[in-house]
C-alpha cells in the first residue's frame, strides 16, 4: 500500500517507501511531473516516461496507512493512423483521479495524469474542447472552520504528445487552454 508505477511493461508495480503515510497526508502521484506533498511531508516517485512519445499509465496516489489506497493514476489513450484524425469536440481526457479520505485523519493523495499520444502521417483537425492529462487533487482532511485536518499531495501531470503533417479546424491556431496536463491540486496546508 504505498505508491503504485508503471514497470517497464505497464504493469503497476509497488514504489516502496515513496509518498505512503501512516497517518496523516499522503504524497500525489507522479508521471509527466512530481507528485505534490501531503501534510505528511513524504517524498514523491520520481518521474517517467518519454515527452515526445508517452505510452505510460499515471502513478496512483500514495496510500494512508495499509488498509486504503490512494486514487488511481490517468490511463492511456494512443491513436497512430496513417489516415486523417477528426475530433468531433469532446474532450480527450487520461486525468487522475482525486485522492480519497477515510475518515478524519487519513487523506490520499491524487493520480497523476496518464499519457495522450496521437500520430498521423496526414491531417489532424475538427474540433476538440480539451486535451487534458491533469493530475488529480488531494484528499481534503477538512477545511477551517469545521476543522483542519491532514491533506493529500496533488498529482502530477501526466504526458501530452500530437504529432501530424498538417492541421485543419481548431488545431490550426491551437489557444494554451487546448492542452492541459497540469497538476493536481493541493487542500489547505498541503
Amino acid at each position: 500500500t504505498y505508491t503504485f508505477v508503471p514497470n517497464g511493461f505497464n504493469v503497476c508495480a509497488q514504489d516502496s517507501g515513496k509518498g505512503w503515510s501512516s497517518s496523516g497526508g499522503a504524497t500525489g502521484g507522479s508521471h509527466g511531473g512530481s507528485g505534490g506533498l501531503g501534510t505528511s511531508g513524504i517524498a514523491p516517485s520520481s518521474t517517467y516516461d518519454s515527452s515526445i512519445a508517452p505510452v505510460l499509465y499515471g502513478s496512483s496516489g500514495a496510500a494512508t496507512g495499509s488498509s486504503y489506497a490512494g486514487a488511481t493514476g490517468g490511463g492511456i489513450i494512443r491513436i497512430n493512423t496513417t489516415g486523417n484524425i477528426t475530433l468531433n469536440g469532446n474532450p480527450v481526457t487520461a486525468d487522475g483521479n482525486a485522492g480519497p479520505l477515510f475518515g478524519t485523519a487519513q487523506a490520499a493523495g491524487g493520480g497523476a495524469g496518464g499519457s495522450i499520444y496521437m500520430t498521423t502521417l496526414a491531417t489532424i483537425g475538427g474540433t476538440v474542447s480539451a486535451l487534458s492529462a491533469k493530475g488529480g487533487a488531494g484528499g481534503d482532511g477538512g477545511s477551517p472552520p469545521s476543522g483542519n485536518g491532514p491533506d493529500g499531495g496533488g498529482g502530477g501531470g501526466g504526458r501530452i504528445s500530437v504529432q501530424f503533417a498538417s492541421t485543419s479546424g481548431s488545431f490550426s491556431s491551437p489557444s494554451a487552454t487546448l492542452f492541459n496536463a497540469l497538476g493536481g491540486t493541493a487542500t489547505d496546508a498541503a
